[in-house]
């Protein structure tokens, strides 16, 4: 008989699943990531990379499967208690002395707290949810400002050596008529310095390229060394116009996964406020037993119930509508500072835009020199050193408007940043 209650006890029971964690295999399985080395990878196939193997989203959606697993934990209902009990009387005669009670403890919860429970866990699930979106638009944001970076970078890099290189030549020419005399010291040292910091500036886009793979190797979540080296970033400086700048606002603070996160922390504290009114209402108990006393059936029914004399709960009721009023505020302050963010973002493409078009203009203005200056030289009007001054002005012109492109390719990714939505449609 006791084997056969401890198996309908038993019945349904979930078993511990061990799952033991190891930092040196947690290391170990960090440090053997990589990307496929032998093909070439756009921007966009590293931003899907980078959903895959970030760790952060790992644990924006741990924290989903926790808030999910809430809602089940609120579905359930409370279960009734079996109590049993043998007391020993004194006694004489034929009259048995042991007395015998069996009992159930029937829980029965009112004005509907069970349903104000699911909805407060499915507020917080819809939170974590929304929370998991906003952590793909950080780990999104983050590769495409690395990927901007890189591409800058490696651009320049490659604009600074060509200046340098032709400064290089005018040095060389320098150096040769001052052998002859047709040249004077003061103008040496005038162009070497030019050159030297032209090579200057070369070198240092160069350790910029090597710090803007590092954090886009961070931002993917992979090790430097496992970051492939063939990326296209022959598009990454095409930038293009956003969609209609007009909406751009009203969808940012409607739209938003921060924004939707307060607004459901706000639902979670909404339905956390409905519960602790509706437990203002006790709940009650129903205890049937039945029994044997001293040879004599006997049958039992008891009800039991808080008494609501001392408080009615307005404790935890205020505390509650003061944490909803909070949560409303946090949202109206959310949707504030998207706004905020977005004119910021605006601002820094119009004035990057702005400087894009004047470094264009100095660079036309330049080519044209070049142009008529080669024109010049195949007449024999210029020396080649001439020519290569008008073509070194021009290459550092150019560098300025690689700089520029860049600085509007930033400047969106900082807009579609802020209102969290791709410019270009994609998804």
């Amino acid at each position: 008989m006791r084997k056969l209650v401890f198996l309908i006890l038993c019945t349904g029971c979930i078993a511990y699943q061990p799952r033991p964690v190891s930092v040196a295999e947690n290391a170990d399985a960090l440090l053997s990531r990589s990307l496929d080395p032998s093909r070439r990878w756009t921007p966009e196939q590293l931003r899907t990379a980078a959903l895959e193997l970030h760790p952060d989203l790992a644990v924006a959606r741990a924290e989903l499967a926790s808030a999910q697993a809430a809602i089940r934990a609120a579905t359930e209902r409370p279960n009734p208690t079996l109590s049993a009990g043998v007391e020993h009387k004194g006694g004489s005669g034929d009259v048995s002395p042991w007395v015998t009670t069996l009992s159930l403890d029937l829980p029965f919860e009112t004005a509907g707290k069970r349903g104000a429970r699911i909805r407060e866990a499915t507020a917080l699930s819809n939170e974590a949810a929304a929370n998991v979106d906003q952590a793909i638009w950080t780990v999104r944001s983050d590769v495409s400002r690395a990927i901007v970076d890189l591409a800058r970078n490696t651009s320049l890099r490659a604009a600074r050596e060509h200046e340098a290189t032709l400064r290089e030549e005018i040095v060389a020419i320098y150096a040769r008529r001052l052998e002859v005399g047709e040249s004077a010291s003061p103008d040496l040292f005038r162009v070497r310095a030019e050159q030297r910091v032209a090579a200057a500036i070369s070198l240092a886009e160069a350790a910029k390229s090597d710090t803007a793979r590092d954090a886009l190797a961070t931002a993917i979540g992979i090790p430097r060394a496992a970051l492939p080296n063939d990326i296209d970033l022959a598009h990454v400086g095409d930038a293009t116009s956003p969609r209609d700048e007009a909406s751009l606002c009203k969808l940012a603070l409607t739209a938003r996964p921060d924004v939707l996160a307060a607004l459901a922390h706000y639902d979670a504290l909404d339905a956390t406020y409905r519960l602790e009114v509706k437990r203002q209402y006790p709940d009650f108990h129903v205890s049937p037993g039945i029994g044997w006393d001293q040879g004599a059936f006997k049958w039992t029914l008891g009800a039991a119930a808080e008494l609501p004399i001392f408080n009615r709960h307005e404790g935890p009721i205020a505390r509650a509508e003061a944490e909803r009023a909070k949560a409303a505020a946090q949202l109206l302050a959310v949707q504030a500072k998207v706004i905020g963010t977005v004119d910021a973002a605006r601002t820094r493409e119009r004035t990057a835009r702005a400087r894009l078009a004047a470094a264009s203009q100095v660079v036309e203005s330049r080519e044209a020199l070049v142009a008529a200056g080669r024109k010049q030289f195949a007449a024999g009007e210029i020396d080649r050193l001439a020519m290569r001054q008008l073509e070194a002005e021009s290459a550092a012109a150019e560098a300025d408007r690689v700089d520029a492109r860049f600085d509007v390719a930033a400047a969106l990714v900082e807009l579609e940043a802020a209102i969290e939505q791709p410019l270009g449609g994609e998804r």
